[in-house]
């Protein structure tokens, strides 16, 4: 409650990450205090009370239902204000969630390195085991940007380019392990990692890695390099200087659920 309480008292918009997947006693004894008027009092900190500032506020994030087919439970849905859903549109199809854009952005603001046709066909394979799991997962875990994140901390362990065999074994890790945790049969499984489009997918990520400039490791008296963009195209720039402020600005693409 430390960070709460200081939200509470100081009038800042305190962000509950991932609240979907706490549980009801703990997401109600964090919602609570933001619920009341002038003060609380905190039972936890033998009963102190605390001013509440009129412009405290409590914001949820979640991913309900990205990658599986659970919903936000019924026993929530009353507590959440707002309900923003973001859209876009890709090779004439509506999807949900990030965009092939902001995917992009994300990417080369962590990895400037990288070509477009990586980042793109890792958008691609997030795009695949999300559909999979749509169809045939029993619980719900998310595939996005947090698989990104560890597969480059894998491939970021060493200077040298890891050979096809230790790659395919990062890429299991990161992102075909998503389809075993959300309880898809071991049959649909393979089905989908030996699949001609999965490998066709995967032998693309895996040729742009081998191409990608790796940045040399930098000790404490070395200066910081200039970091390359790889491209065939050039990389995209964000309009507004908020890369996931450009997924938004297009109202069409919005959906809020009051």
């Amino acid at each position: 409650m430390g960070l709460l309480l200081k939200g509470l008292t100081k009038g800042w918009i305190t962000v509950l990450d991932d609240g979907t997947n706490l549980s009801q006693a703990i997401l109600t004894e964090c919602q609570e205090p933001f619920m009341l008027n002038s003060s609380f009092t905190c039972l936890a900190n033998d009963n102190a009370v605390y001013n509440i500032h009129p412009n405290a506020r409590l914001v949820m994030t979640g991913n309900p239902g990205y990658a599986g087919t659970e919903k936000i439970p019924e026993a929530l849905q009353d507590r959440i204000v707002n309900q923003i859903y973001v859209y876009h549109e890709y090779n004439g199809e509506i999807r949900e969630g990030l965009s092939p854009y902001g995917f992009l952005m994300f990417a080369k603001n962590h990895w400037p390195w990288l070509t477009d046709t990586f980042v793109n066909a890792i958008y691609d394979l997030n795009w695949e085991i999300k559909s999979c799991a749509s169809k045939n997962a029993k619980k719900f875990v998310p595939c996005g940007t947090r698989q990104l994140i560890g597969l480059m901390g894998d491939l970021l362990t060493k200077d040298s380019i890891f050979q096809r065999s230790d790659f395919d074994l990062f890429i299991n890790m990161a992102y075909f392990s998503v389809l075993m945790r959300a309880n898809v049969r071991i049959d649909v499984y393979s089905q989908f990692i030996s699949s001609l489009s999965t490998q066709g997918i995967v032998d693309t990520i895996y040729n742009e890695y081998v191409k990608s400039p790796r940045p040399k490791k930098i000790g404490r008296s070395q200066p910081q390099p200039q970091p390359q963009t790889v491209s065939s195209k050039p990389a995209p720039q964000p309009n507004s200087g908020n890369p996931f402020l450009d997924d938004l600005k297009d109202v069409n693409n919005v959906k809020i659920k009051l």
